[in-house]
């Protein structure tokens, strides 16, 4: 497939200084232009009667150019002392490459298997940028910057899983996993000075290896006819190492986490299921987060990566009532060693990266619906009701209780015309550093069949009252910054489908990929 998409962003984004009486407000207008093909192919067959095989390739490459023009304005004491322009030009290109194989092996009557997983993935990505500076006034002076970013990373990965069927009705499932990433990132900064690039002082390469050792194992019983208990522990090894070749010594680091987890479910009257849940998992941070990649936005404003990020820690604990058409869950999510992303102030200058930081914590309900109101009116509704906070040195901040809402209502017209109206609604939210103003949106479908349902055509409307902004402010101790972030959000689309019936059944079997890896390119 092929896609071509561009779009266009209004951003305004003002740093208060409080300790300074001054301002910086830029007003810039953001476009960028994105070309995607990719390729997929794959087979998957039986080597006999109990032994599937599968293979699949895939490659991806994306050509991304962008232009940020803002108009910079200087206050001093509330009095307006420079007018300039920065216009950030960015030519990225992202090339990937996948292979996967699979294997599974039916072993008894029960279908106890057992499968084998080789994952393989190749990327490289080049983020070259030129920021130019001019003024009116002369107090700051005209420069331009360029910051050549460039990463190129390797993936292999195997898992082996066992689920057997035992006696008296236990279930064991386990399995061990292998991955190992290479990434190679570079940073190329430069200034130029009297004609000729001279470096800024980032310039740097950056080497991270990677080698994760894992396995697990699990045991669910129904215990009786209507109690069904399932635990099981995962551990994970991690061998880290971390190089700046401008430095002699590489950094490694080696450490073990344990993440056990737990299910307690109890089946009552009218179709109603209780459970009680407890998981702890890892979030390993983005690799574009760890890339020492370096983005001046303007004189007062960059956005630069973090080699040093850590994973992150989250406990998830939940009480859940299901029903056959609605559910109900409270539940407290925990995170350690939080990964958040922090300004902080060099001069006039604000530098933004992300950092291990703190703890967030957030209790919440959540209640969803689904189902039939009459013959031709179908809903699907979630609410979500949460208190966030951030705990640092023991202290709590950016506390604030927030809710997000989901509503789906698809109206059957007859037995081939259906319009469906999506609501969502999100209020006034709150992170780390972070407050995120009210936002919502409608959508809007229309779906249309012909030919004995064989032709089904789609109008989609999104954004249906362009109402969809990001306002959002990060206050800190001396300043903060605050955005408004406005894109193209309104959408029309036409959507095309043609189902051939044959007479044999269509085999949906699909090759499953377990690179987790592969989510932090």
């Amino acid at each position: 497939n092929y896609l071509y998409n561009s779009n266009e962003s209004i951003i305004l984004n003002t740093i208060d200084y409080f300790d300074q009486n001054a301002l910086v407000n830029s007003d810039e207008i953001y476009t960028t232009y994105v070309g995607r093909h990719n390729a997929q192919f794959g087979f998957v067959g039986n080597l006999s009667k109990n032994h599937v095989v599968g293979l699949e390739g895939y490659t991806s490459h994306v050509d991304t150019d962008a232009e940020n023009d803002g108009i910079i304005t200087v206050f001093d004491n509330g009095e307006q002392t420079e007018t300039g322009r920065a216009l950030v030009s960015r030519v990225d290109e992202n090339k990937l490459y996948t292979a996967t194989l699979n294997y599974t092996w039916t072993l008894d009557t029960l279908n106890s298997n057992f499968k084998f997983f080789a994952d393989y993935a190749k990327q490289n990505v080049k983020r070259p940028s030129t920021t130019v500076s001019t003024y009116e006034n002369g107090l700051l002076e005209d420069n331009t910057e360029r910051n050549n970013s460039v990463a190129n990373t390797l993936i292999y990965s195997a898992q082996a899983d066992l689920e057997k069927y035992l006696v008296q009705g236990f279930k064991l499932e386990t399995g061990a996993k292998l991955t190992y990433t290479d990434r190679e990132n570079g940073l190329l900064s430069d200034q130029l000075i009297d004609g000729g690039w001279t470096p800024t002082g980032r310039t740097n390469v950056f080497n991270y290896s990677e080698l994760v050792s894992a396995g697990y194992a699990s045991l669910s019983k129904k215990i009786t006819e209507k109690v069904f208990l399932k635990i099981g522990l995962r551990v994970e090894n991690t061998e880290l190492e971390k190089q700046d070749l401008t430095d002699t010594e590489p950094i490694n680091q080696n450490y073990t986490n344990w993440f056990p987890n737990a299910y307690l479910s109890k089946d009552i009257k009218n179709d109603r299921t209780v459970s009680v849940s407890y998981s702890k998992r890892l979030r390993r941070p983005p690799f574009y987060f760890l890339s020492n990649n370096a983005v001046k936005v303007n004189d007062f404003r960059y956005e630069l990566g973090n080699p040093d990020l850590i994973p992150a820690n989250v406990h998830n604990f939940e009480i859940s009532i299901k029903e056959k058409k609605q559910n109900f869950n409270i539940y407290l999510q925990q995170t350690t060693e939080a990964i958040n992303g922090i300004y902080y102030l060099e001069g006039q200058v604000a530098f933004y990266r992300k950092f291990n930081e703190g703890v967030q914590q957030q209790f919440g309900i959540s209640y969803n619906r689904f189902g039939d109101l009459t013959k031709w009116w179908n809903v699907r509704g979630a609410i979500n009701v949460y208190n966030r906070k951030f705990i640092s040195d023991g202290e709590d901040s950016f506390e604030q209780l927030s809710a997000r809402l989901n509503l789906t209502n698809s109206f059957k017209i007859n037995s081939t015309s259906t319009i469906d109206l999506m609501l969502n609604y999100q209020s006034k939210s709150a992170d780390a550093y972070y407050i995120s103003y009210p936002f919502y949106g409608a959508n809007l479908m229309f779906q249309k069949m012909f030919l004995d349902k064989k032709l089904t055509c789609r109008i989609y409307v999104l954004d249906v009252f362009n109402t969809f902004v990001d306002n959002n402010e990060r206050p800190f101790e001396n300043f903060k910054t605050v955005t408004n972030y406005k894109w193209i959000t309104q959408e029309v689309r036409l959507w095309v489908s043609y189902n051939f019936n044959g007479k044999n059944k269509v085999n949906k079997r699909k090759n499953e990929s377990k690179n987790d890896v592969r989510g932090r390119l």
